[in-house]
């Protein structure tokens, strides 16, 4: 069985999997609604215009991350026969731990890491139910 994480960083995918993956966080980003969702699409458009490209750098970033951390659910999808996108909605929420796990860990580490970082969790798109409904409308 193909490693995903391989299929999505092959040259030849990479940027065609950064550019969904931010088709998906913009979706996400322009459906929020309330005062909550003011304020994650003020900090999305500040972020955007004070450091282009941003968002892009850090999806590039942790794709390789990401691919890692969903290779065993990719794994069990392939096994079972079923598609990845069904088998990732059915899971969503265990697609979402796995997605948050990564960033909280970078959040920890943004003293240490620079200032860049610690913004990424100020600009994660909810808590695990947001990401698990995102996952579901993304794939």
């Amino acid at each position: 069985m193909p490693n995903l994480t391989e299929a999505l960083t092959a040259e030849s995918s990479k940027s065609g999997a950064v550019d969904d993956c931010l088709a998906l966080i913009d979706a996400e980003v322009s459906e929020k609604g309330g005062l909550s969702g003011l304020a994650i699409k003020a900090g999305y458009r500040t972020i955007q215009g004070i450091k282009p490209g941003f968002v892009r750098q850090v999806v590039t970033d942790l794709l390789p991350e990401f691919a890692r951390a969903l290779e065993p659910l990719y794994q069990e999808a392939k096994a079972n026969g079923r598609t990845v996108r069904e088998h990732f909605n059915a899971n969503a929420t265990r697609v979402a731990d796995a997605l948050l796990t990564i960033t909280d860990d970078k959040a920890k580490l943004g003293p240490q890491l620079g200032a860049d970082v610690s913004k990424t969790s100020a600009l994660e798109i909810g808590q695990a139910s947001s990401v698990a409904q995102a996952i579901g409308t993304g794939l």
